[in-house]
């Protein structure tokens, strides 16, 4: 799939397509979520629960913001959901808003929702902190529901940043095989990866701290050893693209691996990968526009990796 008005359009729409062939083609697609006058859209949140219930977060709102006052609709967002394999979806959930979010400003979910005991769901959130001075500050957190994804009422956050050293955003996380939670936390102001723990299932989180990964948008994965596989967007250089790295001690140091794509400019990438038989992994992300970027063709594209750790 291709486009050529990423980032311009306040008329996208979301879309599903269905692979029988392990991603190898896509014959199927159709639209989901749409909505006119704003931009829907969704990045690494489809996530299968253990009763068959597939959850997606779909983001609605305007790309551009030249409309001011009543007319302005701040990005929100809210989860669908399907119970046939995705082959329908029903309507809109409880739109995801906190406290901690400011009235005007963006906030929405990214990142895997994870299933916690007595069957409670945790899903990563982040947004502009409420009353900020300047659009570009952010807080990440964590939303809970117990029942099923329909509404998220408790919430936990993981960093406020109010001077815009770090300015935390898309998180992604994953329990690790001690039973502890690692977020991996996008950090807009500093163009790399920081890190957070917790050990009770996301009510309280560890100090952020940076890791050596320069990335955004990152998607991690349990290998069949164990080891935890994050690939991301590449921040650093020349060297844009989809970059991936592993880490053998709980996040605590990572080995890069190396790209796992490379583009033209850094707006690319957005992974999320999935387990498939055969000891396969299946990656799908988002290019670089080209030739020029904004106006040039974005493609949606599929890689396949072994995993040979097991």
């Amino acid at each position: 799939m291709e486009s050529n008005d990423h980032h311009l359009t306040d008329s996208g729409v979301v879309t599903v397509s269905r692979s029988t062939d392990c991603g190898v083609t896509w014959p199927e697609k159709r639209t989901i979520a749409a909505e006119p006058g704003r931009h829907c859209y969704t990045n690494h949140s489809m996530t299968r629960l253990t009763d068959g219930t597939i959850l997606l977060h779909v983001i609605r709102g305007k790309m551009r913001y030249e409309d001011t006052g009543a007319d302005r609709i701040p990005s929100r967002g809210a989860f669908i959901r399907s119970t046939d394999d995705g082959r329908t979806w029903g309507e809109y959930g409880e739109t995801l808003d906190f406290p901690f979010w400011d009235a005007d400003g963006r906030g929405f979910s990214y990142g895997k929702v994870l299933e916690l005991s007595n069957s409670r769901l945790m899903a990563p959130v982040y947004g502009v902190p409420k009353a900020a001075d300047n659009s570009r500050l952010r807080v990440a957190g964590v939303a809970f529901s117990d029942n099923g994804g329909h509404s998220w009422p408790e919430y936990s956050v993981i960093y406020e940043d109010r001077k815009g050293d770090v300015n935390p955003s898309e998180t992604d996380i994953i329990q690790m095989s001690d039973g502890r939670y690692l977020a991996m936390i996008r950090a807009n102001a500093a163009l790399r990866l920081y890190r957070s723990y917790s050990d009770d299932e996301g009510a309280t989180w560890s100090p952020i701290e940076p890791t050596e990964l320069p990335g955004q948008c990152p998607a991690l994965f349990t290998l069949a050893d164990g080891r935890i596989l994050c690939a991301y967007r590449e921040m650093r250089p020349r060297e844009h693209g989809m970059s991936c790295a592993v880490s053998g001690d709980m996040g605590d140091t990572w080995t890069a691996l190396g790209h796992l794509y490379g583009g033209g400019n850094t707006d690319c990438a957005y992974p999320s990968m999935v387990r498939l038989p055969g000891g396969l992994i299946y990656c799908i992300y988002y290019t670089a526009s080209y030739p020029e970027p904004l106006t040039g063709v974005s493609e949606i594209r599929g890689l396949l990796m072994r995993d040979k750790t097991g």
